[in-house]
């Protein structure tokens, strides 16, 4: 069974095949570990990562590592 509030990626890609490709795909999720990312990569334009962020005792680090693996899976290393 999924978490309460994991990324539900049935429901990503139903929404994601209506999206025009002119327009931009944000999504919005549970982000807290870089492993979560990985479902997305080159499937979405960016996410947004909200309470995970605001709960990290440090902020600046957690925000580090998320960007750190976006750009490796970016990059496919």
């Amino acid at each position: 069974a999924e978490q309460a509030d994991a990324l539900n990626l049935t429901t990503f890609e139903t929404i994601a095949q209506r999206v025009p490709r002119t327009a931009s795909l944000l999504v919005r999720g549970p982000f807290a570990e870089p492993a979560q990312l990985a479902p997305l990569a080159g499937r979405c334009d960016g996410v947004w990562i909200g309470s995970p962020f605001y709960r990290a005792a440090n902020s600046t680090a957690f925000l580090a590592r998320m960007v750190e693996a976006a750009d490796k899976q970016e990059l496919g290393t």
